[in-house]
């Protein structure tokens, strides 16, 4: 291949490329506004939901919202000793983008540690947490149920661990 011919392929396949990451980014951004409506609508009102119900049987529990061009939703719940439990519903560019779930858990011995995995149906094609990774492609108001479930079920199994679940 000659000087101009190598050069010209060259410049195609970075065109391509460009391409290619401006369709990335607005598939991106495209996913995170549909995901900051979901947060809005959804996912608000089912976690609102359990906050009632969790109120109801005396836990200390917080909810928080962020408004924004990147939203976010807070569930927290208390133990007696100053521990907590909760989970964050947020976008996140970091490791590819996409929705993810960020718990926070205290330890036995105080020091809290945390987890992130991907929320189905929200995760670019080079995200860390895509579908071969065994996220799901699709969002279902069942994940969300089944993940706040989860948290409430391991806060009160750890709670002895932490002289108990901290009521009002």
């Amino acid at each position: 291949m000659n000087k101009a011919e190598f050069f010209k392929t060259l410049d195609s396949k970075l065109g391509q490329t460009v391409e290619a990451e401006q369709k990335s980014d607005v598939a991106k951004r495209t996913m995170r506004e549909r995901f900051n409506e979901l947060i809005d609508t959804d996912f608000e009102r089912v976690v609102r939901s359990y906050e009632r119900e969790l109120e109801a049987r005396r836990f200390k529990v917080e909810v928080e919202s962020s408004a924004g061009e990147i939203k976010a939703l807070k569930i927290r719940l208390h133990y007696v000793d100053g521990g907590i439990s909760e989970a964050t519903f947020m976008w996140s560019d970091d490791k590819g983008g996409g929705a993810r779930v960020f718990r926070i858990h205290t330890n036995d011995d105080g020091r809290k540690f945390s987890t992130d995995a991907g929320i189905p149906g929200f995760q670019t094609p080079g995200s860390a947490y895509a579908a071969h990774l065994g996220v799901p492609n699709v969002y279902t108001e069942g994940w969300l149920e089944e993940l706040l479930q989860t948290v409430i079920e391991e806060h009160r199994f750890y709670a002895d661990r932490h002289g108990g679940i901290r009521v009002f």
